[in-house]
């Protein structure tokens, strides 16, 4: 509310983003890589979060790809990022990019996304680019009545690993 009174209308913000070009050197642990991020000042609004991984497959952080998180070939593996602070915020979206080590090898809806325990919509049944071809997906999250938000991207065996980049979160408020 303005000074006079009035309402503001909510407008689109970012609450969250990440374009995973802190990490220097070939690859970086998911928990240094969080550490990294809350030494430059980044997760000063989310003081809780956390990238971490569920599964057999190493999932890191790269610089190969312009800067990206590595989901390799074998084995079920999920990214989980938690704790983004949403408080206030409405009408939430996730955006994000994904590309494959070779073009054409794997298809984007082979990732499921959740918010919380929830899927979110299915990825279209499109092929991946390859090296830096990346491709942008926007999922529709919506209002969720709580004051943080986890994410999991859920991948199981693939012919090839993935990568992940430029990680948006937006909203409301």
């Amino acid at each position: 509310i303005h000074q006079d009174g009035q309402s503001v209308d909510p407008v689109e913000q970012t609450i969250f983003e990440d374009d995973y070009s802190l990490v220097s050197g070939k690859s970086t642990s998911l928990s240094n890589y969080t550490n990294l991020l809350k030494e430059a000042g980044i997760l000063a609004n989310h003081p809780n979060f956390e990238y971490a991984a569920v599964g057999d497959g190493k999932i890191d952080v790269r610089a190969a790809g312009d800067g990206s998180i590595w989901f390799p070939a074998a084995n079920d593996k999920t990214l989980v990022v938690r704790s983004i602070n949403i408080k206030g915020v409405t009408n939430l979206k996730v955006i994000f990019s994904l590309v494959g080590q070779n073009a054409n090898k794997i298809n984007a809806n082979q990732m499921k996304v959740k918010a919380g325990d929830s899927y979110l919509a299915e990825l279209e049944d499109v092929l991946l680019g390859g090296n830096t071809d990346y491709k942008t997906f926007e999922l529709e999250i919506g209002n969720l009545n709580q004051d943080e938000l986890t994410l999991s991207f859920e991948i199981g065996a693939i012919p090839e690993g993935v990568r992940l980049g430029d990680l948006k979160v937006v909203g409301l408020k």
